[in-house]
């Protein structure tokens, strides 16, 4: 499986992290920058783990605002896709390249129940300094 979603800490300061969220599935390989707060990554571990225990078929997640005069943004939505535990990760990227955040890369990595659980671990670790880089098909990028 070459498909692969990466969150790496660029710098933070006292309120604000700068997040590179790099994407990668057999067709293209993506990656730009938002901004967001430890707080809101640790509370979407949480989200997506309580997501998983239920019968919902799926979590939409949005990193800052997609429209509008705002610094640049992403949305990732899971997706269950089988009773056998495979996913989707439907991302949203934006690409800076206009003032009217007009284009975007939108694109799915596959994924597994294991895999996610594991990512969110690994993503509340972030948000508390212990770690700079989450994957979640780890070693496989």
């Amino acid at each position: 499986m070459n498909d692969n979603l990466i969150f790496s800490r660029n710098w933070e300061d006292t309120s604000m992290v700068e997040l590179k969220v790099e994407a990668q599935n057999e067709y293209v390989h993506v990656w730009q920058t938002c901004y967001t707060q430890n707080e809101f990554l640790a509370e979407q571990a949480s989200r997506i783990k309580h997501f998983m225990s239920e019968a919902i078929l799926s979590l939409m997640i949005v990193f800052g605002q997609l429209e509008g005069n705002a610094t640049p943004s992403f949305s990732m939505k899971v997706i269950k896709v089988d009773q056998s535990g495979h996913l989707q990760v439907e991302l949203n990227m934006e690409n800076e390249d206009d003032d009217q955040r007009r284009h975007r890369c939108q694109l799915y990595v596959a994924t597994e129940v294991g895999q996610v659980l594991d990512f969110c671990q690994h993503l509340l670790a972030f948000s508390e300094h212990q770690t700079d880089r989450v994957e979640l098909n780890k070693n496989n990028f």
